[in-house]
């Protein structure tokens, strides 16, 4: 069932696929074919179920809109001789969206982003490399010295850091504003959060990711 669903969602987005050219369009018909075509090679499907592949209905699915609704209803062959007739029907449904592309119309504010605990914009990608944390250890002393990805001078975390504590190494992020003295401190944990835009609270947008996501 999840296989014939996922093909058919396929085949929307092939108009020019063997199958569609040669059953027409995505169809009740082409969802049986790949069906029992799918059916047909496991084993002991005429063993168990009533007709074998052709008993199995599909009657009650939808593949209209831009869903792949197949429900398949059967009935089971029962393992034991029983003294009255016994019938055993099972139903089960698997469902695809249809590869159409994205609906143009659809409300931006629904769309998906991903934002950190502490951070002030929001990321249309986790792969966005000011969502990585990259974590150098380097003297003290030098700690001035240093820039970070954004061109900004580290001070001090605020949660395990004291400004001429006179520390030997500290920790510092290429994306961050803050040197740590602790590497368990949880400034430096980076937690990532997936929120509707509409939710991220006027964070701004990523520079980097933010400007070709939207």
């Amino acid at each position: 069932m999840d296989e014939t669903s996922r093909k058919l969602a396929v085949y929307a987005a092939m108009e020019e696929s063997e199958e569609t050219k040669k059953y027409g369009a995505i169809s009740m018909g082409l969802a049986k074919v790949l069906l029992v075509k799918g059916m047909e090679e496991q084993e002991h499907i005429a063993d168990w179920v009533e007709g074998g592949c052709n008993g199995v209905s599909l009657l009650s699915s939808s593949v209209s809109g831009d869903e792949i609704d197949l429900v398949a209803t059967y009935q089971v062959k029962m393992p034991v001789n029983l003294p009255m007739p016994y019938q055993f029907r099972i139903m089960q449904r698997s469902c695809s969206r249809k590869w159409t592309g994205w609906n143009g119309n659809a409300d931006l504010q629904d769309t998906w982003v991903y934002i950190t605990e502490t951070g002030t914009v929001y990321h249309t990608t986790t792969s966005c490399t000011h969502l990585e944390l990259s974590i150098r250890s380097v003297s003290y002393a030098d700690v001035d010295s240093y820039r970070s990805s954004g061109g900004g001078k580290y001070g001090a975390c605020p949660i395990c850091a004291k400004p001429d504590k006179g520390y030997h190494r500290v920790y510092i992020t290429n994306y961050g504003s803050c040197y740590h003295a602790d590497l368990n401190c949880s400034g430096i944990k980076r937690t990532i959060y997936q929120v509707r835009l509409s939710e991220v609270d006027g964070k701004r947008a990523c520079s980097k990711c933010g400007a070709s996501g939207g």
